[in-house]
């Protein structure tokens, strides 16, 4: 009798496991209907034509340029449609990443500064184009054990879910996931690619980057930098940002102009490092600091090699140029 019993529970312990497992597979297999898998679509030239990069697929032409917002431009509606967005790409090397799945486009808008990595991704598909976000990462400590990190990404969709995989040579880094939202307006339109490069750029229109002091002439006066606007005619000065440590070699301080930014290059010191600090202000409706670079030395072992620190207006916020001061930019250098 126990006997019997024991084969009639193996049994049903049989069919309840299979029934288990089949209701484990028919889910997977339910959720991977909805999941679609992008694959790398590489262009086949590129070019650049005044400020306008051009990237050539087979299949279409994008652009890219930048002056003080970014301008995304691709063919659509047997139009050249171009599409505004508020991210800077004055920093890095900049390249264009594509991934395709059927009619769904993703783009990556690739800055390159060394271990810093920086990518905008966009999604299109039936000639609607969505901003989806910022990816953003450092291969600092990467690039001291691998000399030439290669990066790579896995893209999936469900639904309206954007999920992009980093990986370190094939090694699985960091995830990010963005929500496909309302599509970006089209900042202008062209009848062809033809139109839109000929043409005057859009953002030359509104500043003229031909003249370094279209926005502002900076000197050195009285030991203070003295920066005299050009719209509104105002004088600024600030004295904290030639200060440096009394006890550190002399040199001395340049400025340096580009459009509507300029950067303050000097020489500092601390117990451990020597250093040359970068300070860098954008115009825009006022005078901001734009980012902070520091370039380190190690006193004691001047060959070592230790990572560029770069912070910008995520790290510090929005600071006006006057009211920088050597105390800030000391606690930034300590901000780990």
């Amino acid at each position: 009798m126990k006997k019997c019993i024991y084969i009639v529970l193996l049994i049903s312990s049989f069919f309840s496991c299979k029934k288990i497992t089949d209701n484990n597979n028919y889910q997977t297999d339910k959720e991977n209907v909805h999941v679609s898998e992008y694959k790398q679509v590489k262009y086949v030239d590129k070019d650049i034509s005044d400020k306008i990069k051009i990237f050539k697929f087979k299949d279409k032409e994008t652009t890219i340029e930048y002056a003080d917002f970014t301008l995304f431009g691709l063919a659509g509606n047997n139009k050249f449609n171009v599409y505004k967005s508020n991210y800077d790409l004055d920093s890095g090397e900049l390249d264009l990443l594509r991934f395709d799945y059927l009619n769904q486009n993703i783009y990556l808008v690739s800055l390159d500064d060394y271990a810093y990595k920086t990518y905008h991704a966009y999604s299109v598909e039936n000639d609607f184009v969505h901003y989806l976000g910022e990816i953003h990462f450092d291969l600092g400590q990467e690039i001291e054990k691998i000399k030439d990190p290669k990066v790579s990404f896995q893209i999936s969709r469900n639904d309206n879910d954007i999920n992009i995989k980093q990986f370190i040579n094939d090694k699985f880094h960091h995830s990010n996931s963005f929500a496909i939202k309302k599509s970006l307006l089209i900042y202008k339109s062209y009848s062809d690619i033809d139109e839109y490069i000929n043409g005057k750029s859009l953002t030359e229109k509104k500043i003229p980057l031909n003249s370094n002091e279209e926005f502002f002439n900076v000197q050195i006066l009285d030991e203070k930098i003295s920066v005299k606007t050009k719209s509104d005619k105002k004088v600024l000065s600030n004295s904290e940002l030639l200060k440096v440590n009394t006890n550190c070699p002399q040199a001395e301080v340049d400025i340096v102009q580009k459009d509507n930014y300029f950067t303050i290059e000097k020489y500092n010191c601390d117990n451990t490092y020597y250093f040359k600090e970068y300070v860098t202000f954008k115009y825009l409706n006022g005078l901001f600091l734009y980012k902070y670079d520091v370039e380190y030395t190690d006193r004691r072992d001047p060959d070592k090699e230790i990572p560029t620190k770069k912070m910008t207006v995520k790290n510090f916020g929005e600071m006006k140029f006057e009211d920088v001061t050597d105390y800030f930019l000391l606690t930034l250098r300590q901000d780990k």
